[in-house]
């Protein structure tokens, strides 16, 4: 349980990184990958990326939306290479 909550709490900050990300191209990628890391160092590993937007329920509602666009466009860059 206590890892989930200091997950959440890093995603948290993460999103809030990314809303005042000031860059006119946003490496989302870059962001894709620090959640995964903070997921596969928890007791709860995806096995992948899309699986991430499984974890939107742990999530406030507010940061919701911002937490599926760096997921989807992470995966969309990952996929263009």
């Amino acid at each position: 349980m206590i890892y989930e909550y200091n997950s959440i709490q890093k995603i948290n900050s993460l999103i809030d990184e990314y809303k005042n990300e000031k860059s006119e191209t946003i490496d989302y990628k870059k962001y894709l990958d620090r959640i995964e890391k903070v997921y596969d160092t928890t007791l709860n590993p995806i096995s992948n990326k899309i699986e991430l937007l499984y974890r939107l329920h742990l999530l406030p509602k507010t940061k919701n939306e911002y937490f599926k666009e760096i997921i989807m466009e992470g995966v969309n860059q990952y996929e263009k290479g």
